[in-house]
């Protein structure tokens, strides 16, 4: 008896293989993701950023702050930020990489801090400011293209 449950079995596998075969020319199709436009960042950005400071708490600054990105070379990008600290503008030295999807991207500030960033619009960013240094620093930037 159990030998014939296994040579039915067997008889079932070998006929329902036959069945789910591949068609050569359907698995010969490729396809070929779209090519992403990368963003251009190059140019003037001004905006508003509030923060916290781990011994000054929660600011809201009226000055506005200022990107400027130089250089583009692909996913690539250079130039500096200004922003007030202590009623001085302090002005610092950034690069950037524009992420796979080219919404995204992120940032490193010299000597510290970095930021993560989203491209809301040709003319629009938002990036979340960190530093981990002595007081640490989180702020949220929401610039818009200077024309």
């Amino acid at each position: 008896m159990k030998w014939i449950v296994f040579g039915l079995l067997l008889l079932g596998i070998t006929i329902g293989a036959g069945c789910i075969s591949s068609n050569s020319s359907s698995s010969s199709l490729v396809t070929t993701p779209a090519t992403q436009v990368e963003p251009n960042l190059v140019g003037n950005w001004t905006g508003t950023f509030t923060g916290y400071i781990d011994t000054s708490g929660y600011q809201v600054f009226q000055e506005p702050m200022r990107m400027t990105v130089v250089e583009q070379n692909g996913r690539l990008f250079k130039g500096h930020v200004s922003f007030p600290m202590n009623g001085t503008m302090v002005t610092k030295d950034i690069a950037g990489a524009l992420s796979l999807d080219g919404r995204n991207f992120n940032t490193v500030e010299y000597p510290s801090g970095f930021s993560d960033g989203v491209i809301i619009s040709a003319d629009e960013i938002e990036m979340i400011y960190m530093d981990t240094t002595d007081p640490s620093k989180i702020a949220i930037d929401t610039l818009k293209r200077s024309k």
